[in-house]
């Protein structure tokens, strides 16, 4: 059952990029609230998580190619069919409320982005 946790634990340090690196480059900024609970509370996690089963010798290969299997297959559920095709819609009844876009600049740096 190790990569049932180990497969969370990975995505948790995929998403490093989304938030920490993707995020801040389209909002031309350094920090975003992402970047914290990644940080502080996935990464943070991840590295314990790893360095347990590791210096416990609790797993093998097979373990880490199904854990990112699985993960790919998380991913691509959350992720892709979830957030980009199902809550992506810009006709959705759910949009963002219009004074959560104007705090920070964000509605001019997406607009920057656009260009």
């Amino acid at each position: 059952m190790i990569w049932s946790g180990l497969a969370p634990v990975l995505c948790g340090f995929v998403q490093f990029f989304g938030h920490g690196i993707y995020v801040n480059i389209k909002l031309k900024s350094f920090y975003n609230p992402g970047v914290a609970t990644n940080v502080f509370g996935w990464i943070t996690i991840g590295v314990v998580y790893i360095h347990l089963i590791l210096i416990n010798n609790m797993m093998d290969l097979w373990i880490w190619l199904f854990a990112v299997a699985w993960m790919t297959v998380f991913f691509f559920l959350n992720f892709i069919l979830i957030e980009q095709i199902f809550l992506g819609n810009k006709n959705s009844p759910y949009p963002f409320d219009p004074d959560e876009m104007k705090r920070f600049n964000v509605e001019k740096k997406l607009e920057l982005t656009k260009q």
